[in-house]
């Protein structure tokens, strides 16, 4: 089975956001917490935090009381704006650009009858976009207290 999905660097720059997002008064955290929490690998957090430090998503502090905070406003940022600086434009097909990018060399046109296939790929692309859009950082921590919660009760059950 194949999947669309987005590379390991944009999941764990958004882990590493839903992170940061979740702590009380925007405190400091370091990195090291952060890979430790969210099992991400400590080779990766410099290079993620970097490039999330240089798209203004978080800043960082450097030294032993350093660590790194959120410089955005979660209910501002959403997951598309994530797949945007991080990965090349999310895109499920090659033909939802235009024509000229389309697979078949003649575009959406074969022998003269329109391509059923690209107006499915264009409706998918733009619903997959508009879930991503319409999903902010806040909604992500707060989903992640509501499962949280839901498994402590869970827990307490049994």
């Amino acid at each position: 089975m194949r999947f669309v999905k987005f590379n390991k660097k944009t999941c764990y720059a958004i882990k590493i956001m839903v992170d940061l997002a979740s702590q009380p008064d925007r405190a400091l955290v370091s990195s090291q917490k952060i890979a430790e929490r969210r099992k991400i690998p400590k080779r990766f957090m410099a290079q993620i935090t970097s490039c999330l430090a240089k798209e203004g998503f978080l800043s960082s502090t450097r030294g032993s009381k350093g660590g790194i905070v959120i410089s955005c406003d979660p209910a501002e940022v959403c997951i598309a704006d994530f797949v945007e600086k991080l990965e090349s434009p999310l895109v499920l097909n090659p033909c939802v650009l235009g024509r000229e990018k389309c697979e078949v060399k003649k575009g959406c046109f074969i022998e003269g009858i329109k391509c059923p296939i690209r107006s499915a790929w264009v409706r998918a692309q733009r619903e997959m976009l508009s879930a991503l859009e319409s999903t902010t950082l806040e909604d992500l921590v707060n989903l992640e207290r509501e499962t949280a919660l839901e498994y402590q009760d869970v827990l307490l059950k049994k």
